[in-house]
């Protein structure tokens, strides 16, 4: 694996990576749809069968994370959920092929479970296995509610400079939201840390269903009422853009519950930046009380999305102070005009 040092630990992983910055690439809602594997025939309509195919895997997704991937030359890449769309994943041949694809590019990866990665048959047990027995995959179950709750700490010199906190956020199957079990996890990956260099360094958090906190975030910032989940605008367009925000709101973010726990924790660790996904055409960055708040953008087509909202996001940690990153979204340049060529077919 290039020339990184991993260990894992009781809570998550410890990676050492090259001195100077340190790039960090977040793929969001790649969300593989395997058509041959629909449950009932009448799940798709013809059209989308024709578009999910197996065969059309790499133009609908793998296209555009190696598109990525070769913009950004990332040090880590991080997921943030809803990788494979499981209900038509039953055979678990898509999740595998996805993370042998990912682990050529021999770059560490950690990926969360989003609201549809759980919901194949075969189980979160294979799926879990599968991950944790992937090569450069720095993912761990983790003993709390869901699936997949971990660190990753980067370290550079021996001394920690960033530690990621990646969270099973829930979703269709139970209601979005962090438990208070997986902030005690969180607080002993933080423990670990401490007891392992003596010291915590400034937090990340990496989920797929924002809560409350974005909303909050984006009326602290003057974008939006907090309870107008349907407001729709274009930083730096609708309105002039704050702290450096970012970003385009064109997804109703309906109220799933609040994070209060969690949050309390994480601004009190010295939590900075949170990544998530889900809404596939919210694309926004706005920083409030200290910590930005970023939906990463979609990558690949595969369900919703508008065209001009499609890539990856890029984080540049530049230092170990609190806030010593920078955020920018890799829009992509891929032409997708399957529909067009499609042409009338029902």
């Amino acid at each position: 694996m290039q020339n990184y040092k991993i260990e894992k630990g009781r809570f998550g992983a410890f990676m050492t990576v090259p001195e100077g910055e340190t790039r960090i690439l977040q793929l969001a809602d790649v969300q593989i749809i395997d058509s041959d594997q629909m449950r009932r025939p009448d799940r798709l309509c013809e059209r989308e069968r024709l578009k999910w195919v197996a065969e059309r895997t790499w133009e609908n997704a793998y296209s555009y994370v190696q598109e990525a991937v070769n913009k950004a030359k990332p040090h880590l890449i991080i997921l943030s959920g809803d990788n494979v769309y499981g209900e038509f994943d039953d055979s678990g041949r898509q999740l595998k092929l996805l993370a042998a694809f990912l682990d050529s590019f021999d770059i560490p990866w950690a990926p969360v479970f989003g609201n549809h990665d759980n919901e194949s048959e075969l189980g979160p047990d294979f799926q879990c296995r599968l991950l944790e027995n992937s090569p450069n995959c720095l993912f761990m179950r983790g003993d709390a509610t869901g699936n997949g709750n971990y660190a990753v700490t980067l370290i550079k010199g021996n001394v920690p400079f960033r530690t990621i906190l990646m969270l099973d956020s829930h979703g269709c199957l139970t209601y979005p939201g962090i438990r208070d079990d997986q902030v005690e996890l969180c607080k002993k990956a933080c423990e670990e840390v401490v007891e392992r260099y003596g010291k915590l360094p400034p937090l990340f958090a990496c989920y797929h269903i924002p809560s409350t906190e974005f909303l909050a975030a984006a009326a602290e910032a003057g974008y939006q009422e907090v309870d107008d989940y349907f407001a729709k605008y274009e930083i730096g367009k609708t309105f002039p853009a704050r702290n450096g925000d970012f970003g385009k709101r064109d997804d109703p973010q309906g109220r799933v519950g609040a994070n209060e726990s969690f949050m309390d924790f994480f601004k009190e660790a010295g939590g900075d930046g949170i990544f998530v996904g889900h809404y596939h055409k919210n694309s926004t960055s706005i920083l409030s009380g200290g910590i930005r708040y970023t939906f990463g953008l979609k990558t690949g087509v595969y369900d919703y999305h508008n065209k001009d909202m499609l890539g990856s996001t890029l984080i540049t940690v530049t230092g170990s102070a609190r806030g010593a990153f920078e955020v920018v979204h890799l829009p992509s340049e891929i032409i997708d005009d399957f529909w067009e060529k499609l042409g009338n077919t029902p």
